[in-house]
């Protein structure tokens, strides 16, 4: 590795990064409307993406990280998250991107206070396995606890010159919620470690958890899918009309928390 090689300083930095947590589940997360494609025909198929220009499946790491794209607080039911917790021996032979961060966030410039303006996505790309998101948790973070409820506490030695190391590791310590001048601060989304999948991925057996909106199981059909695909839990939660994307995502995490309890994950 030469001064100049961005492309591989953070790959090296993290070889020797040991992890004796326990493996996380994937995440994905949509809305009712576009569950309703995945559920009938019980698979989930990538999607066009601006960011790499090619159809592509996101997921998150661990975290329900959510941010929705509708705007205000008004939630009709086909605008309600669905979060999809995957068992991540399902999907780990089809990985094919692993990022530290939310490429969609640094893609459109978000990231400008913790990067320097040459940095490239790229730059940032890590094998594509579930090892190297842990290998992520295990250099930033303390424990998997951490890292999900967000904040790195974990007293860091970064070395000279890794310049990405170094941005990343100020996202992961970065509080949450938006600066009083209005600018871009960092939510949970921002730290949380993204995989990508290129491949139509079957969901029947494949998921340790399902969080939906009530309004599936009032429905015979869907309530009837769901039994088919069968997750291990099946978490529903009951639409609040006035209910803002802060409070969704805080009611995502204290039901994907439930289901690692119960699995001892944490």
């Amino acid at each position: 590795m030469t001064l100049s090689d961005a492309s591989t300083r953070l790959q090296k930095l993290l070889e020797e990064a040991a992890s004796r947590e326990i493996e996380l589940p994937l995440i994905h997360i949509t809305d009712a409307y576009s569950f309703t494609s995945i559920l009938a025909p019980k698979r989930l198929d990538p999607q066009p993406c601006e960011v790499f220009n090619e159809p592509l499946t996101y997921f998150f790491y661990g975290r329900p990280a959510y941010r929705t794209k509708h705007k205000g607080s008004n939630y009709i039911n086909a605008n309600l998250p669905v979060a999809m917790v995957f068992h991540p021996g399902k999907i780990e032979q089809q990985i094919k991107r692993v990022f530290p961060f939310d490429t969609g966030a640094f893609k459109i410039g978000l990231y400008g206070d913790f990067f320097h303006s040459g940095s490239k996505i790229e730059h940032f790309e890590l094998d594509p396995t579930i090892g190297a998101a842990q290998k992520i948790i295990a250099y930033f973070y303390t424990e998997n606890r951490e890292y999900f409820y967000g904040g790195s506490r974990k007293n860091v030695q970064i070395p000279p010159l890794n310049f990405e190391a170094e941005g990343i590791f100020e996202l992961a310590r970065t509080s949450a919620g938006a600066q009083k001048d209005g600018s871009f601060k960092p939510d949970l989304r921002s730290s949380s470690i993204e995989i990508q999948v290129d491949q139509t991925i079957d969901v029947t057996d494949s998921l340790l958890g399902l969080i939906v909106p009530q309004i599936f199981l009032d429905d015979d059909f869907a309530k009837k899918s769901i039994a088919e695909i069968s997750p291990k839990y099946l978490e529903p939660y009951t639409g609040i009309h006035n209910l803002g994307s802060d409070s969704m995502t805080g009611m995502l995490f204290e039901k994907v928390a439930k289901i690692y309890q119960l699995e001892k994950i944490l």
